[in-house]
Formats: C-alpha cells, structure tokens, sequence
C-alpha cells in the first residue's frame, strides 16, 4: 500500500524525483504525445473512412479534393501549383493525375512555352464527378460534435502543429491556406508564371 503511495506521488511529481523518477516522468511525457498522436491518426483515418464511403455511395471519385483544386484554381494548372496546395510530392501527385486522366476526369497538356512543363485541366466527366463532391455530410455529421468555440481552438491547435511540422521538415510553405479560403479568394493564376 505505502509503495503504490509513493509511486502515485512520484508520478505526479509530488515527491523528490530522483534520477529513475526524471526517466519515469519523461518516458510519461512521451506517451502523452503519443496518445496524441495516436488520437490524430485515429481521428482522420476514421473521418477518412466515413467520407470515402460517401463518395463511394454518390459515386464520387476518390481524388475529390484533387478535382475540387482544378476547378478552384482554373483549368490549365500546373502539378507545382497542385502540389502546393495538396501537399502531395510531384511523383505521387504525377501517378495520380495519371490515373485520373487513364479514368477520363482530367486532360493533360505539354504547355507550348516550356515543354518539360504539364498543365491540367478538368474534363467534362471530371466536371461531373466534381460536382458530386461538393456533397460533405459526413464530414459536417462529425464536425457538429464540437460547439463554435472549440472549433476554432482545435483548428487553431491543428495549425500550429502543422506549421512545426512543416518546419522540421524543411518545408519553407509560409501560408497553409485552408479549402474555405481558395474557394472564397481563389489565386491569380497567369498563363505562364503560375500562382500569384
């Protein structure tokens, strides 16, 4: 009984901490962060699921988000410009366009002025499958858990974390700039220099 007391007080940080007690409450925080973590990946692969089961149902395709950035930014886009936003390496992001536009929801066009650059732009079965898209209940089912004010705390703590991740990664991206914001105020994008 004394033993479970000091290890509850050691834990806590209520007693001396010796050098096992400093290794405890470190090994502690670490699995604060983990549980965090795990409650991160948990929660967007669960959203994910959900969505995706959405889209199955609407027959929307599963590059959604990649079709809802074509259509914001205006067809004739470059993979740099969808990159940006999508956060997706150009390799990845180049098999996907390819696979979208094997499916007939893209088009692919060598851009006249520099040839090794690609520019995309939505077909109209790209268009379509667009606009089955829009559709987000699921997305908004889950959401509604949280009143307004806790919304905006965890949209708050979720850009934080973002954007020190994005740091240690060496990612010099400034703005993250969220779905509400490019749908309301789009880019300028010019024919030849890209996102302005």
């Amino acid at each position: 009984k004394r033993m479970n007391s000091v290890y509850s007080n050691n834990a806590l940080g209520l007693a001396k901490q010796g050098p096992a007690e400093k290794l405890m409450k470190k090994d502690l925080n670490d699995y604060e962060d983990m549980d965090l973590w795990v409650l991160l990946s948990r929660t967007y692969h669960s959203i994910a699921e959900l969505r995706n089961a959405e889209s199955r149902q609407s027959g929307a395709p599963r590059q959604a988000y990649i079709l809802f950035i074509i259509k914001t930014l205006g067809n004739n886009v470059t993979l740099t410009e969808i990159s940006r936003y999508t956060f997706r390496k150009k390799n990845s992001l180049s098999e996907l366009i390819n696979r979208m536009a094997a499916k007939g929801l893209v088009r692919k066009v060598r851009d006249p002025d520099v040839k090794s650059r690609i520019r995309v732009s939505l077909t109209k079965n790209g268009l379509r499958a667009y606009e089955k898209c829009t559709e987000r209940e699921s997305i908004n089912k889950v959401m509604s858990a949280l009143p307004e004010e806790k919304r905006q705390q965890l949209q708050s703590c979720l850009e934080i974390l973002l954007e020190k991740a994005l740091k240690l990664r060496g990612d010099d991206r400034k703005n993250i700039i969220l779905p509400s914001q490019l749908a309301t105020n789009p880019p300028l994008i010019t024919k030849n220099k890209g996102l302005k």
